[in-house]
């Protein structure tokens, strides 16, 4: 069982741009520290994956379990209530896309259909969490 996941903070250049990059920066430690403390308590693996992408890595649970687990990350980030004019929510907010490894499937593979998931997301109003489905 392995659940792959990307997470992007929504609308990361305009929150730079408008608050400067020592809040861009605390803003990526905020998200970090939520992440890390999750993972550990839950026996997953996040971290960076550059800019402001994180990966989460879940080989203990069903895709279902580890959409339940996002969906509380998801929440957790919001509920920090950090300021974020170029949001819809005023806050500042992460996208997520994630995909069950299927049998025979590569890492790249994966990997592709969680970003592809992600950008879905992104794509249908930011704020969100997708499901990857897998096409035989």
């Amino acid at each position: 069982q392995l659940t792959l996941a990307m997470l992007d903070i929504d609308e990361f250049k305009k929150y730079n741009d408008q608050y400067g990059h020592l809040a861009g920066d605390t803003a990526l430690k905020t998200v970090a520290h939520i992440l890390a403390q999750q993972a550990q308590a839950t026996g997953n693996f996040a971290a960076r994956f550059g800019g402001e992408e994180f990966i989460w890595v879940d080989t203990h649970h069903t895709s279902y379990t580890a959409g339940y687990l996002l969906e509380k990350l998801h929440t957790m980030i919001f509920d920090k209530h950090i300021l974020h004019e170029h949001t819809g929510e005023n806050r500042l907010t992460i996208s997520i896309g994630y995909a069950e490894k299927q049998p025979g499937e590569s890492i790249d593979d994966l990997i592709r259909r969680a970003d592809e998931a992600l950008y879905e997301a992104k794509n249908s109003g930011r704020n969100q969490i997708r499901f990857a489905s897998y096409d035989l």
